[in-house]
């Protein structure tokens, strides 16, 4: 639903059975944009099949590298995008199970050894590539 000076008041989109409702900032009212609040509230993780393709479509509709697209430790390739609106995604391909399994350990021994987790992440764990993952 457009509202009368052209923005977004209601959109929606399914993913599966649940339905996710949108819109566009409303000035005046309880919807603020990232860019009004000076950051971002919540960010989406997007697990896809091919982080490059996925990254270069959202860049090609408009959106900055916050974090570069690269190789992560702990086995995934991913980065982190920031579109037109202020609003962050990250973008991801899941990792291969023997990869995942290795970074696992690698992450059990680093603890052992009394190194601090990784920070402001508490409890990261890694997906196997077996879930489901979006398509964009």
């Amino acid at each position: 639903m457009t509202g009368p000076d052209g923005t977004v008041g209601h959109a929606r989109i399914r993913i599966g059975d649940t339905v996710i409702m949108l819109a566009d900032e409303w000035p005046g009212g309880p919807t603020q944009s990232p860019t009004t609040l000076g950051g971002t509230t919540a960010a989406l993780m997007l697990y896809v099949d091919d982080a490059e393709v996925a990254w270069n479509r959202a860049t090609d509709a408009g959106a900055e590298e916050v974090f570069p697209l690269e190789l992560q430790f702990y086995g995934e390739k991913g980065g982190r995008v920031r579109d037109p609106f202020g609003h962050t995604s990250r973008i991801r391909a899941s990792a291969s199970l023997p990869r995942a399994r290795a970074a696992a350990r690698a992450m059990s021994t680093r603890r052992s050894r009394g190194s601090p987790p990784t920070p402001g992440v508490p409890g990261r764990r890694v997906v196997p590539a077996a879930l489901p993952t979006a398509r964009p």
